[in-house]
Parts: structure tokens; sequence; C-alpha cells
């Protein structure tokens, strides 16, 4: 059996920072009437917002969401949308964790509402 040499830019015990930048990855289908409720409630977490990275994942909306998730990002350097051609839930996830910027990925409902402390717990928990 060949083992393989850690990435050179992996997390260790040792390096792990006590806050890291943390990567939300969102598919979204059609949901006009929910992301700004999701959006508003990671602008809300008690985690500096400057460490995280929230990324919407088009899965091909048709109802304006889209729009709603631009017109949002103008005024929100810490989310970003992305496409997906696929228009699945499952490849949305897929390119959440390939085009993750953060060290720590965590996958959200675009229809849900995160409590305040959602990241931060998040964080800790794996601490």
């Amino acid at each position: 059996m060949a083992l393989t040499a850690p990435r050179p830019d992996a997390v260790t015990p040792e390096t792990r920072p006590e806050r890291p930048v943390v990567t939300i990855a969102l598919p979204m289908l059609n949901e006009s009437g929910h992301i700004v409720s999701c959006l508003d409630s990671f602008a809300a977490q008690d985690y500096p917002l400057e460490l995280l990275d929230v990324m919407v994942i088009d899965c091909g909306s048709d109802d304006g969401s889209r729009l709603v998730v631009e017109a949002y990002a103008a005024g929100a350097p810490w989310l970003r949308i992305v496409d997906n051609p696929a228009g699945s839930a499952s490849a949305a996830f897929d390119i959440g964790m390939r085009e993750a910027r953060g060290h720590v990925v965590c996958l959200f409902s675009s229809h849900g509402v995160a409590d305040h402390d959602y990241v931060s717990a998040s964080v800790a928990a794996l601490h």
C-alpha cells in the first residue's frame, strides 16, 4: 500500500487557526422567496464576516433568485455566486467542495435560516 504525503497546505493541529476561513455552500433553485432571509442570517453571524465565504450555487433558477443574490452581493464582499450547469443539489455540493476558499466547509439549504452562532458553533465543534 502506497502512502501519500500530506498536501503542502494541509492544516495540522499545530497550524490550525483558531478562527479559520469558513465556506458556506448554498445550492439554490428558485428560492426568490427565501434567499434574502438565508443571506441575512449569515450577515448576522457572530463570526467575523471577513472570514466567511458564502457561495450560492445557482442550479438554474428562473424566478429571479439569481438577480436577488447578485444585488445582495454588490454590498457583501463575503458573498459570491457560481453556476451549476448540471442543476442538481448533489452536483452543487460537489461544486461547493471544489470551489471552497475556506479550511472549513458547511453545506446549508438556501431556504434555511442559520442561528446567529451557526458558524462559530460549527468551528468550535471541529476543535
